[in-house]
């Protein structure tokens, strides 16, 4: 469900007016906050945040595990953010508006901002944080399968007809592409889509990681491999993009590698999984971003020759 979508099943007005009386807020005082591909979110006066999850984009059971495991975080000392309850004491919470029931959570309020341009220092905050963040992860209690392949899902395959005749080979390496974990390979609870909108930052630490829809349990190294992805994104207009991206992604894997440790395997996977969140973006950027048009994968192809060279 999109925004305008969204709009027509109820104004903004009645949902403000319908959380705030369930959470005891002032409705006038309540401000449209950063909204997530699977929620709105809102800012109180009293600095805490109410997200508003679409309906049918997110289960209960869902919401719960989140809220689960991000409670557990914050009581270990990971700067996410912590889930309150409501009034009526409950961490989840109905909110009829118009003809649709909608799922409200209430979270505290972190400060900071989001920065793409990262220096030295703050990239070294971002590994040690991240660090920090796996090696709580490691302990919080998950069911592990014993094999697991990394691949684009069908969701994302884009209509054959409106690719360019140059672009078929990217398209089909992308589409087919498919890492087998091994079975000792460990895995834990991870973000899933550790980049810099989702990492807090003030006076160049991290203050806060947000935005856990994507966790899931997996190999650590493909958190680590996403936020390198957009470092090399980020060096890309750079004059020696190879350079700068080296450079970067050193501060910010040394940093990491300082607090926790990687194995051999785990270090062998870090840019076939980079190549993978090329083609993933590749993918999913396409086909939300150029439902209506011809396909552009220039940028992604310069991205993966770089990348194999390297």
């Amino acid at each position: 469900m999109d925004k305008k979508e969204f709009r027509t099943l109820v104004s903004e007005e009645k949902l403000v007016e319908r959380f705030s009386e369930i959470y005891k807020y002032d409705p006038e005082k309540v401000t449209h906050f950063k909204d997530g591909n699977e929620n709105y979110t809102f800012l109180t006066e009293q600095n805490r945040v109410i997200r508003i999850y679409k309906p049918t984009n997110k289960l209960y059971k869902e919401i719960k595990k989140e809220i689960n495991y991000l409670n557990y975080l914050n009581n270990k000392k990971v700067k996410v953010p912590k889930f309150l309850k409501s009034p009526k004491n409950k961490f989840v919470t109905r909110v009829e508006a118009g003809r649709y029931t909608f799922r409200a959570v209430q979270m505290s309020f972190l400060e900071g901002s989001h920065k793409r341009d990262l220096n030295l220092e703050e990239l070294k905050s971002i590994g040690a944080e991240l660090a920090n963040f796996h090696r709580t992860s490691e302990k919080y209690k998950i069911f592990q399968s014993d094999e697991e392949e990394i691949r684009v899902f069908e969701d994302y395959y884009l209509e054959e007809d409106k690719i360019k005749e140059e672009d078929m080979d990217f398209y089909i390496r992308a589409r087919d592409f498919n890492l087998k974990l091994g079975t000792d390979l460990k895995r834990i609870m991870i973000h899933g889509d550790f980049h810099p909108e989702n990492i807090l930052l003030k006076d160049h630490k991290v203050t806060g990681i947000l935005d856990f829809d994507d966790m899931e349990v997996t190999t650590k190294v493909l958190d680590i491999a996403i936020f390198i992805w957009e470092l090399f994104e980020n060096a890309f207009g750079s004059e020696n993009p190879l350079e700068k991206w080296n450079i970067d992604k050193e501060s910010f894997l040394s940093s990491y590698l300082q607090e926790t440790e990687l194995s051999k395997e785990e270090n062998d996977l870090i840019l076939p999984l980079v190549n993978y969140r090329n083609y993933f973006i590749a993918l999913w950027s396409n086909r939300i971003m150029n439902m209506n048009k011809e396909y552009d994968f220039e940028y992604f192809k310069k991205t993966e020759k770089l990348l194999n060279n390297i």
